[in-house]
């Protein structure tokens, strides 16, 4: 495993470092360097020990962490301050060039998350929140497909929230919530943070990927999303979307801050859908590695032992 998913840390409140001076003078771009863009490009972002583990080595920091300034300092790259923690990069505008250029296309045909906001190369500027959230779902991607290479098998079709926010206009759903006193009917959209598939030598499975960082409330906020799935399911609505035959269904995973905290979102489903508890799936930060697809560390609704995924 590369690296460990622990519980966000606090932001502190810190001055920021002034960015380095921008240079108009491209560098050399190394093969290396290429693989370094595609990996942003493909993740959106990205923090400098991951890259450091993927393409420099571990004990390589000095390396990562000056070539990783250059990239910034010449456009390719730009990075993300993170008061209190070590910067996140993500592809600016030059580096989508090269890689563009690289792949025989022009610069203005690859899209990329960010296009647009950085041509000023002004600091990125997001909430730390949608940073660490961000960085969570890279990681998360990461590791699912680490895990099924060992596996042997393939996860395909990925898709984050940001390829699927523009479906929060059309993939809606009416659901009924439940309170004390009453009971109110919504629209809601299907937001889940990933979506995506995964092929063995016994079929092909989909799966929607929620990663609760633990910074809301379980009763409503599952209430929600678990009666959301289950509509979307019931609905055909699923089926349609993603071109599968009528009986398909669909998991949820749920990545967890805690085993603690796992127990409580697969009890919410349990309760609010008894019939359906089995789509969903919650495990923690701290059992999530390599193994994830085929180890047993996976809480089901409906069942009382831990279930491995294939």
């Amino acid at each position: 495993m590369l690296f460990q998913l622990d519980q966000a840390h606090e932001w502190k409140r810190s001055k920021p470092k002034q960015p380095a001076a921008r240079s108009q003078v491209p560098i050399r771009i190394s093969k290396r360097d290429l693989q370094v863009l595609d990996f942003l490009h493909r993740y959106r972002i990205s923090d400098r020990p991951v890259i450091q583990s993927l393409f420099f080595g571990v004990k390589n920091t000095r390396w990562t962490v000056g070539r990783m300034k250059d990239l910034y300092v010449h456009g390719y790259i730009e990075r993300i301050i993170r008061p209190g923690q070590k910067p996140a990069y993500r592809l600016a505008t030059r580096g989508a060039q090269m890689l563009a250029e690289s792949r025989g296309m022009t610069g203005e045909t690859i899209a990329y998350w960010g296009r647009g906001d950085d041509k000023d190369w002004h600091p990125t500027r997001l909430s730390p929140q949608s940073v660490d959230h961000m960085l969570l779902g890279a990681k998360l991607r990461l590791i699912f497909e680490q895990a099924s290479e060992k596996a042997r098998a393939v996860v395909s079709d990925w898709k984050d929230q940001y390829d699927l926010q523009p479906t929060w206009k059309t993939e809606r759903v009416e659901i009924k919530l439940e309170s004390k006193d009453k009971h109110t009917w919504e629209e809601v959209p299907v937001t889940p943070d990933a979506a995506f598939a995964i092929t063995t030598d016994k079929g092909k499975g989909y799966f929607f990927l929620e990663a609760d960082r633990g910074t809301e409330r379980n009763g409503r906020t599952w209430q929600r999303k678990v009666k959301t799935y289950v509509e979307y399911l019931n609905s055909g609505k699923f089926h349609k979307k993603y071109e599968t035959g009528s009986n398909a269904k669909f998991r949820v995973l749920i990545a967890a801050p805690s085993v603690k905290r796992a127990v409580n979102i697969i009890n919410t489903a349990t309760k609010f859908a008894p019939q359906a508890a089995e789509l969903f799936l919650a495990t923690a930060f701290s059992q999530i590695n390599d193994d994830l697809l085929t180890v047993p560390v996976w809480v089901r609704g409906g069942h009382t032992a831990p279930q491995a995924l294939l």
